[in-house]
């Protein structure tokens, strides 16, 4: 009896750190409790929880598809969406304490969820459901409206040949941050590195493009000296952090190591070091330059592996952030580059919404910055991509920001640019890129304080450094609106080192330049952005900038006349 119960034990083991750990970091999640034979977690919004639980009955379902019915091991899931109280080492509120009941009357590979959660999404991710009416849970004194899901993978059993991949679903970077080892300092030092641990986790899981293993189930391996099978076998990342900190007067010193767990490669050894308020104030600028550090490296180790293999090769991740990477580059070879990824990484994953989302970015930029040989098919192309991802998964906060982006930057229809913007964000009040363009619309529509506070915030919330030029750029645009002429042109000056190609950002030096009285700089820049795009005329400003018949448009165009732009 003990050797099977010790079996069983493993196989769950397993099961929760290959199948669970992944699926919930995917999902925005985080495991904040461990219950010896299950766990707690907490998400971002309640779509996240509940796209999160139908893939994670679908992958356990397909794991334990080979074993007998009485042999296979099985989750059952509760849902319940309400504020928690969080504590060092727990997590408190009558919320936990629903879900945990709602989950007791789960069947075997099933989910039920509270009305609170049907509520919150609208839908049941396009699920039917069973309403199970007002029931009765144990030491809850009110009777809960529940219902439970009825997921079709699980009602044909799971057998074989069922694909292992939800609908919707791409395979992202994982990633683990360990517990910073305190090798000097004060006694009340020694936590100090697993908080830091902790924050970097938390400011990369609101990336797009990773999936950030739980700090708790990371903190499970900081004991034991570091053994790259092992983190990847437990864990199962794709790359790790780990490193020493070290405390002295007021000051850190951190020494950290980003390793690749398959190879055992360190990709970077840094150093970050600074007063203690630099790492602990609300901005945490050195955990922000940590979570970069980090974003900067894999994106680079995923495009270092271009010129090593065939594109038939690559890993589904790497693929992913060496075309984001080489979108967000100056060279428009690749620029170019990177739509050959995306269209790779579309042929295998054709229903994963992320994918078709990127794919429709793509298309924006390549119109929007006169890269394109036939505009309006890029124009048509990039309509029909975004509305792809919004159909495929209409609750990511992701997909709606790319629709909002075409209809705003393409189709000059701020007013459904808005709606989308606003939704992403009610769905994700913390999606960076949701914040970026919400911003930069306010700036069109001459509402420059609004506009200043949205970019400042997306570039908080964004640890992901392939993207830098382009928060640059549009915090450069934001800044000029509200009249910051000189933070709009050290900004845009910024964004240009790292991408030159981007038209927009030359026409906002201009016009901070123009401002700020320097004439002879503005036309100086003007010659460089008729460099890039020769047919460039405020003519063609005015009939498609979005923000042509604002203010701000008014503005711009006479700056770019001074500068000498036909």
């Amino acid at each position: 009896m003990e050797a099977a119960e010790l079996e069983t034990h493993v196989r769950y083991r397993t099961l929760r750190v290959g199948v669970g750990d992944p699926t919930i970091a995917s999902h925005r999640g985080e495991i904040v409790k461990n219950t010896g034979d299950g766990f707690i977690a907490v998400f971002e919004t309640p779509f996240d929880a509940l796209g999160c639980a139908i893939e994670l009955q679908r992958e356990m379902a397909a794991h334990e598809s080979a074993r007998v019915p009485e042999r296979r091991i099985a989750f059952r899931i509760g849902i319940h969406w309400e504020p928690v109280i969080f504590d060092l080492n727990d997590v408190y509120g009558g919320g936990v304490n629903l879900a945990v009941r709602l989950q007791s009357i789960a069947p075997p590979g099933g989910v039920v969820v509270s009305a609170a959660v049907l509520d919150a999404t609208g839908n049941a991710g396009e699920l039917p459901v069973e309403d199970l009416g007002h029931v009765r849970l144990k030491n809850l004194q009110q009777p809960v409206h529940a219902f439970s899901l009825r997921l079709p993978t699980l009602e044909r059993g799971g057998g074989r040949g069922m694909s292992t991949r939800a609908p919707g679903w791409l395979k992202l970077p994982a990633i683990a941050v360990l517990p910073f080892r305190t090798l000097a300092g004060a006694a009340e030092h020694a936590v100090l590195g697993d908080w830091l641990a902790e924050e970097a986790s938390r400011s990369l899981s609101r990336s797009n493009l990773m999936a950030v293993i739980s700090h708790w189930s990371s903190r499970s391996l900081s004991a034991h000296p570091i053994d790259m099978a092992t983190i990847r076998s437990s864990l199962g990342v794709d790359y790790c952090v780990s490193g020493t900190l070290r405390v002295v007067s007021d000051e850190i010193v951190l020494d950290a190591d980003l390793l690749d767990t398959m190879s055992g490669r360190i990709l970077w050894t840094r150093q970050f070091t600074g007063p203690m308020r630099k790492f602990l104030s609300a901005s945490a600028e050195g955990v922000s330059e940590i979570v970069s550090a980090v974003g900067r490296a894999i994106a680079d180790d995923a495009i270092a592996h271009l010129s090593e293999r065939q594109l038939s090769e690559l890993e589904e991740h790497r693929l992913l952030l060496a075309a984001v990477g080489l979108m967000n580059r100056s060279s428009l070879r690749d620029f170019t580059k990177s739509r050959e990824l995306i269209e790779e990484l579309l042929r295998r994953a054709p229903h994963a919404a992320e994918a078709h989302a990127w794919h429709g970015k793509w298309h924006v930029l390549s119109v929007f910055n006169a890269w394109s040989g036939d505009p309006a098919k890029d124009t048509q192309k990039a309509i029909d991509c975004a509305a792809r991802a919004v159909d495929i998964k209409p609750d990511s906060a992701f997909a709606l920001t790319i629709d909002g982006f075409v209809h705003n930057n393409l189709l000059r229809r701020m007013d459904i640019a808005r709606t989308r913007y606003d939704e992403a964000l009610r769905r994700n009040p913390n999606e960076p890129l949701a914040w970026l363009l919400s911003g930069v619309l306010n700036a069109f529509q001459d509402d420059s304080d609004e506009a200043v506070a949205a970019v400042e915030k997306a570039r908080r919330l964004s640890p992901i450094d392939p993207f830098q030029y382009f928060y640059e750029s549009l915090s450069a645009t934001v800044l000029m609106s509200a009249g910051r002429y000189e933070e709009a042109l050290a900004f845009a000056d910024s964004s240009l080192q790292r991408s030159e190609w981007h038209i927009s950002t030359w026409r906002t030096k201009i016009v901070a330049l123009h401002y700020l009285d320097r004439h002879a700089e503005a036309q100086v820049a003007a010659h460089e952005l008729l460099a890039r795009q020769p047919d460039f005329t405020i003519d063609a400003y005015r009939h498609n900038h979005p923000a042509a018949d604002y203010e701000f448009g008014r503005r711009v165009v006479r700056a770019l006349s001074a500068a000498g732009i036909p």
